[in-house]
């Protein structure tokens, strides 16, 4: 109930958990602030604008070659979501081919990577908070890209930024 009224149960980042307003009609508050909605209404307008762009190859990487393949990093939740709703929905699929790294095992990148090409692949990092081993797989990935990897700090501050 807590979750549902917006309230702060997430002792450790002393924040609300909003999973309820992903679901919430856009003129719904649920009990958290009406702009808590609307701002994930529009963030969730962006996101399905930027999917469209990249299936279609509007949206291209950056040597300007369409992307055909997206890695999605992710534990737990952020790795069984958007698989469950990739395999539900892949007979409807209309774009670029879908990966999933879901645990900290160096292992699962090499093997995924030599099969992948670098300049059209998009990794999205699906993630809530940013937990260490996360940061740690997504560090481990760079090691394909020819300059230094970030340190798990430098990855941090760019995930808050963003």
């Amino acid at each position: 109930r807590a979750m549902a009224r917006g309230e702060v149960v997430n002792a450790t980042e002393r924040r609300a958990a909003l999973h309820t307003a992903l679901r919430a009609p856009e003129d719904e508050a649920f009990g958290a602030p009406g702009s808590v909605v609307q701002a994930v209404h529009a963030e969730l307008d962006r996101l399905r604008a930027f999917a469209k762009d990249v299936r279609s190859g509007a949206w291209k990487g950056a040597t300007g070659r369409p992307i055909a393949d997206v890695i999605n990093i992710g534990i737990g939740g952020s790795d069984s979501g958007p698989r469950l709703v990739c395999d539900a929905l892949a007979d409807l699929s209309d774009g670029p081919r879908i990966h999933f790294l879901s645990n900290v095992d160096g292992h699962a990148v090499a093997r995924l990577l030599p099969r992948l090409d670098p300049a059209t692949t998009l990794a999205i990092v699906s993630n809530s908070s940013g937990t260490a081993g996360l940061l740690r797989n997504l560090v481990s990935g760079y090691s394909r890209v020819p300059r230094p990897p970030p340190s798990t700090r430098e990855m941090t501050l760019r995930m808050r930024r963003e």
